[in-house]
């Protein structure tokens, strides 16, 4: 079976942590969030060879359902389709008045 990619989006205290946690205990799902702390953020200024290490760390889970929950993927969003064009993303808002 494929691996179907899943990425979130959302500034902080939106539900991030918690949108991870709840992908993760669905079956064949690891969605991590900021990678776990595993490697330092993505730059905000578009690096494709840091994406491509990033996407690698992903990729490589032996879950059928595999991704990440973060805000620095906003800049590569266009390059995460390119590459994985059938990837799912979940955008989370925060109120305004409670940032």
């Amino acid at each position: 079976m494929d691996k179907q990619t899943i990425f979130g989006l959302g500034t902080g205290r939106c539900g991030t942590t918690t949108l991870s946690q709840m992908l993760t205990h669905q079956k064949s799902s690891n969605v991590s969030h900021e990678l776990g702390g595993a490697i330092p953020f993505l730059p905000w200024k578009k690096h494709r060879p840091s994406l491509i290490n990033f996407l690698h760390r992903i990729i490589k889970r032996k879950e059928v359902y595999v991704g990440d929950i973060s805000f620095y993927l906003l800049p590569y969003i266009s390059d995460i389709i390119d590459i994985f064009p059938n990837s799912k993303f979940i955008v989370l808002k925060r109120d305004k008045q409670e940032t």
